[in-house]
């Protein structure tokens, strides 16, 4: 379980985080959605101790709390963003090779011709990722995290520049290996595929949660931007 207590963040242009009470459960797919600027992914990466904040953020693992200054708090937890997780000069195969040995070796692994298959990338093993495509990029940065196999995966619009039917795609992928190893999703996203299937939705607006729970619940917000995304779907 990974609990915020309190986390506050103020910027130079006025803007400011304030989350309270907050906690993310391991095998809980969570989607979390507002308008740009609202504050998600400065929170995702407050949670990661990317960005420095007033917080008390930790992880709870055999009845021991992990603060996120601890080292140990990215244990199992992995994070993809827009930016690629790639090494240019490595082979598709040997990064699946590398994650699947904890970092040990890039010879092959048993695991690694399940992982190139379902990311559709079987026939491009070995190519440098220097000369991959765009979207092929992006599926191996997906494989990549889930080879890693984490308990925690947060998400923070990687798949911003894919074409609707490849995030399709790769959403489908999440969703199996969620209910094979139950872990945690944190989705960021301004897409609203698999969002009705999500155990919560967490809605930001101006640095504050206005809406946390089930999407069925939607609804009965008095959110004005909520009712505005909901006409839209």
């Amino acid at each position: 379980m990974i609990k915020v207590d309190y986390c506050n963040l103020k910027f130079k242009n006025g803007f400011e985080l304030n989350v309270k009470n907050i906690v993310f459960k391991q095998g809980e797919q969570v989607h979390i959605i507002g308008e740009s600027g609202s504050g998600k992914s400065v929170f995702i990466k407050a949670i990661l101790n990317l960005i420095k904040s007033k917080s008390e953020i930790y992880k709870i693992e055999k009845e021991e709390k992990i603060f996120n200054t601890d080292i140990r708090f990215r244990n199992n937890i992995a994070y993809l963003s827009q930016n690629n997780l790639i090494w240019e000069h490595l082979s598709v195969e040997e990064h699946i090779n590398f994650v699947l040995s904890n970092g040990k070796t890039l010879k092959y692994q048993k695991e690694t011709d399940e992982f190139l298959e379902i990311f559709n990338l079987q026939n491009r093993k070995k190519e440098k990722a220097k000369n991959l495509s765009f979207g092929e990029r992006q599926r191996l940065s997906c494989a990549v995290v889930l080879a890693s196999k984490p308990k925690y995966l947060f998400l923070d619009e990687p798949f911003s520049n894919l074409d609707v039917v490849n995030i399709n795609k790769i959403s489908s992928i999440l969703k199996e290996f969620y209910k094979k190893y139950n872990f945690c999703v944190i989705n960021i996203t301004h897409n609203y595929i698999g969002i009705d299937n999500s155990d919560r939705v967490i809605v930001f607006e101006n640095g504050k949660i206005v809406f946390d729970g089930l999407y069925k619940d939607m609804d009965s917000s008095r959110s004005e931007w909520i009712k505005e995304w909901r006409g839209l779907i």
